[in-house]
């Protein structure tokens, strides 16, 4: 995941052109999803900073929102994880996410369950086959 910038490019606020900073209102702190997701819809932010799945999500399913700064930062990922110590699962997990990537699993199981979602644009950036995350 990514830290990326969602913005509403044409927020329904009126400006006077001598005051150009009264677009940008101060930074606020929301302290869940719907807060912050409120206060786009209702014109009082301009723009939310989140990882990148929920950024891509909310504009793709609000119309008239648009990502406009896709990754900045560094990448995380999310993936399985095993009681410290218990080598036998971690490895066998691991050999099986590299044998999916033969068969183009992640890429697949995306298609079909996340498209929707996330959109189609974005698959390359969000999917990792085989264990293996692009440089």
């Amino acid at each position: 995941m990514h830290l990326c910038f969602l913005w509403q490019p044409a927020a329904p606020r009126a400006v006077p052109p001598h005051r150009p900073a009264a677009i940008i209102p101060p930074q606020q702190k929301y302290d869940t999803y719907a807060n912050a997701k409120n206060a786009l819809e209702n014109v009082n932010a301009v723009a939310w900073a989140n990882d990148n799945t929920e950024v891509i999500a909310f504009a793709l399913q609000n119309p008239g929102y648009t990502v406009g700064i896709p990754s900045l930062g560094s990448q995380d990922t999310i993936a399985p994880a095993v009681t410290k110590g218990n080598e036998s699962l971690l490895n066998w997990i691991n050999e099986e996410i590299i044998s999916l990537a033969d068969e183009n699993f992640f890429h697949k199981d995306y298609e079909e369950t996340l498209v929707d979602t996330y959109g189609a644009d974005y698959e390359d950036s969000l999917v990792v086959e085989g264990g293996v995350t692009a440089q």
